[in-house]
């Protein structure tokens, strides 16, 4: 079996800076004798968030900023609102943002938006991103859309301003904005669309796109509740692509043997060591079959 990597796999820039930042916030829990917190998932894998977990760190949602003992609280990578951020620090808790850059881009995006702009998110109703976004604070209206048919169910009082959570995925993306186009045209609506998905998941399917001309199938990897991981999973099935979608080494399906050449693809939370058990866990599996054949002769 020949097991190949794509192009680009392993955590994105944001990811690795949340790592970075919760580590420091580690050290600094030792050094202070304080307790360390993650507000919701740091990022959506469950092998880190059981390291983290390993490290002392404790994950807490808003509402436990009044029960916990103060401690270090570091803000996932999907962002958060202000109103949060305050409600911590008012509780004397020391803030670490691991919010990545692009979220932050967008949340400033959404807060200078215009006064007359209704603000329409492109996202998961419940992803944490599309909330932050949702819960920045400003006076526009603000409304989640996560498929086409709930476009004919907005206002049509004001102008249009779109932006889009980073790891939504971009089929379903660009289905949106397209008929949010012809909406604010039947409605002679001005339009803005603020953002673009964010660049490393494109680049991922470019590559898987690529990778997947050499070999049988693909396997992605990555957490089931990850968006961007799902997201190339379905863009690999939705493209004809034999594909499965796994988390670890333990969720190898058997059947996976009887491919001559196996694809390995990440999304952008998966860390390094995951993919090399899966990879290593592929080639030995198959050693260990035909060494078992070859003794029957």
């Amino acid at each position: 079996m020949e097991v190949i990597r794509s192009n680009i796999v392993g955590y994105c820039s944001g990811v690795s800076r949340a790592i970075d930042i919760i580590t420091d916030a580690i050290k600094l829990s030792k050094k202070l004798n304080k307790k360390v917190y993650s507000l919701g998932y740091i990022i959506h894998n469950p092998q880190v968030v059981k390291k983290m977990e390993d490290y002392g760190v404790e994950i807490i949602e808003e509402a436990d900023a009044f029960t916990v003992e103060p401690g270090i609280v570091v803000l996932r990578a999907h962002g958060v609102s202000d109103k949060v951020r305050r409600t911590f620090l008012n509780m004397g808790f020391y803030l670490y943002d691991a919010t990545c850059p692009i979220v932050l881009k967008e949340q400033n995006m959404v807060y200078n938006a215009p006064s007359n702009y209704n603000i329409i998110i492109i996202g998961g109703k419940q992803h944490p991103e599309a909330l932050a976004l949702k819960n920045v604070e400003t006076r526009n209206k603000k409304i989640i859309i996560s498929e086409v048919s709930e476009i004919s169910k907005l206002p049509f009082d004001k102008n249009l301003f779109v932006i889009i959570q980073s790891t939504f995925p971009s089929g379903m993306s660009l289905d949106i904005e397209s008929s949010l186009q012809n909406f604010a045209n039947r409605k002679a609506l001005e339009i803005y669309f603020a953002n673009k998905l964010c660049n490393s998941n494109q680049r991922r399917r470019d590559a898987v796109a690529e990778l997947s001309n050499n070999c049988n199938c693909i396997v992605v990897i990555g957490g089931k509740n990850s968006s961007n991981t799902r997201g190339l999973y379905n863009y690999c099935i939705n493209n004809g692509v034999e594909s499965y979608l796994i988390s670890s080494k333990e969720e190898i399906p058997d059947k996976l043997y009887k491919y001559d050449t196996i694809g390995l693809a990440t999304g952008t939370s998966t860390p390094l060591f995951v993919i090399e058990e899966i990879e290593e866990k592929l080639k030995r599996g198959k050693l260990k079959w035909n060494i078992k054949f070859q003794s029957l002769q």
